[in-house]
C-alpha cells in the first residue's frame, strides 16, 4: 500500500502550495496552481514538479511544499 498523498499527484492536478515563508517562519503565503511537469527522484523528498499559478508564474516547487491536491 502507498499511503504518499503526493503519489496522486499527475499533470493537470489542481493544487494548493506554500510558496513564501519568512526568515522566521511565522508569515507564509499560499497560492493555487495547475502542475504542468514533474521530476520523481529516487528520494522522494527531493522531488520537484513545475507549477503555472496567477501569484507566483511559472515556478518549480518542492514536493514538501504542498499543502493539498484538489484535483488529481
Amino acid at each position: 500500500m502507498d499511503f504518499r498523498a503526493t503519489s496522486h499527484l499527475r499533470p493537470g492536478s489542481l493544487i494548493e502550495y506554500q510558496y513564501y515563508t519568512d526568515a522566521l517562519g511565522v508569515k507564509e503565503a499560499r497560492a493555487f496552481g495547475i502542475v504542468i511537469s514533474i521530476d520523481w527522484r529516487p528520494s522522494h523528498a527531493r522531488s520537484r514538479c513545475l507549477v503555472l499559478s496567477r501569484e507566483a508564474g511559472s515556478n518549480s516547487v518542492d514536493i514538501a511544499k504542498i499543502c493539498r491536491i484538489i484535483t488529481y
